[in-house]
Formats: structure tokens, C-alpha cells, sequence
């Protein structure tokens, strides 16, 4: 209903609009002409962003499950970091790291997530960190500073 309102709304203010003339930056005039009135919404559009809304709600509610159930059940181990890397990509910066460690099974087993900022300042190859793994299956396994949705309790002060 709102939107239907802004866009009466805007046709209404452009149809009002009558060409005027703009000076450029180098003093020359031209002719401007209003926008036309914007079209019909397409049917499709808000089923759309329903849809995209509801896949990624759901990809970032498994993600968080999926990182509170190794925080919960999987063992804990220490892990060397491999590399961290960051790049940019537009406006934003984005940071991963890769580990390594020796599983419960005597088995080398890698690593790689995004990690924040910070954490890609203070990490550097070859430090530890604390790792957790599902113990049924080592691959499936996060360094601690990855675990972006897991509230740790602070420790009781005395």
C-alpha cells in the first residue's frame, strides 16, 4: 500500500514537471525533460524477495546451528594457522584463515574460514589457536575466532 502511494505519488509529481533549462559547469544551457512516469511493479518482484529472504534466513539459522553444536559436542584441540589473507572486494575488506592440527585419530586435518578484521591483524602463520572438531568426523571443524555465533561465558572472577 505504501508503495503503491509513493509511486502514485511520484507519477503525480512528474507529470507536473515541465521542461526546464539547466546550466552545465561550463556555462552552456540545455533542455531537460522530466523522467516519465515509472511503469507498473512486475508481478514477480515481491514474491522474489520473499523468496531470497526466506533462503538466506534459513542459511544463516543452519550456519548457527551448525557452529553451536560444534561449540557444544566437538572436542577441542589446538590448531597452527596456515595462512590468513585478506582482500578487498568493493567498500568492504574480507579476511580468512587457514589451520592445521592433529585430530584425536593421530590424522592431519585443514581448516578455512572468514574471520573478522581484527582477527585477521592480530593471527599470523604459525599461531595457535583453539580448534573445534566433530570427533566422528575432524573435517567439520571451526577455529574458535570463527565461531562468530557462539557466546562464550567469562570466567568467575574471584
Amino acid at each position: 500500500m505504501f508503495i503503491t502511494w509513493q509511486r502514485e505519488h511520484l507519477a503525480e509529481a512528474r507529470a507536473g514537471e515541465k521542461p526546464h533549462w539547466v546550466a552545465d559547469c561550463d556555462g552552456a544551457y540545455k533542455l531537460v525533460q522530466p523522467a516519465p512516469p515509472p511503469g507498473p511493479l512486475s508481478p514477480w518482484l515481491i514474491p522474489s524477495l520473499v523468496g531470497m529472504t526466506a533462503f538466506f534466513g534459513v542459511a544463516m539459522e543452519l550456519s548457527v546451528r551448525r557452529q553451536l553444536e560444534l561449540a557444544r559436542n566437538g572436542l577441542e584441540g589446538e590448531a597452527i594457522v596456515d595462512s590468513v589473507t585478506s582482500r578487498r572486494g568493493g567498500r568492504s575488506e574480507h579476511h580468512s584463515a587457514r589451520w592445521s592440527f592433529i585430530a584425536a585419530d593421530q590424522k592431519l586435518y585443514h581448516g578455512s574460514s572468514t574471520i573478522s578484521g581484527i582477527d585477521a591483524e592480530v593471527l599470523q602463520t604459525g599461531s595457535r589457536v583453539v580448534v573445534y572438531y566433530d570427533a566422528t568426523n575432524p573435517s567439520r571443524n571451526r577455529i574458535e575466532n570463527a565461531l562468530w555465533a557462539v557466546e562464550w561465558d567469562q570466567p568467575a572472577t574471584a
